[in-house]
């Protein structure tokens, strides 16, 4: 099991893929390159049909493991500390969501 914390949106393939595995991408810090596996990226941001793209992206993500391709890691420690009527701060995992503090209030 890995993390990647470079910051990419987790609700599309197409942000992951091009940044870590499209020839040439300057966050491809592995420099993985395959002009296959760019085509079926290309293709796969192009189909409109989410079972067809599902394929598509098991498919690329089946290559990228049998070549090995892999992706930046890291960790990060992070400490929380607030006070006690600091009320419905939750710590998030996304290094970009734990700002919002729209829900947070001081019971004071």
């Amino acid at each position: 099991m890995a993390v990647n914390r470079t910051g990419v949106g987790p609700d599309d393939p197409d942000a992951n893929l091009y940044e870590n595995f499209k020839c040439g991408s300057p966050r491809n810090y592995s420099d993985y390159c395959n002009p296959e596996v760019d085509r079926l990226i290309e293709e796969q941001s192009q189909t409109l049909d989410p079972s067809k793209r599902l394929r598509l992206v098991q498919d690329i993500d089946s290559r990228l493991q049998l070549e090995g391709a892999r992706l930046m890691l890291g960790w990060g420690k992070e400490y929380f500390l607030y006070w006690p009527y600091v009320k419905n701060l939750v710590p998030h995992q996304s290094v970009y969501n734990y700002g919002r503090m729209q829900e947070v209030w001081l019971d004071k």
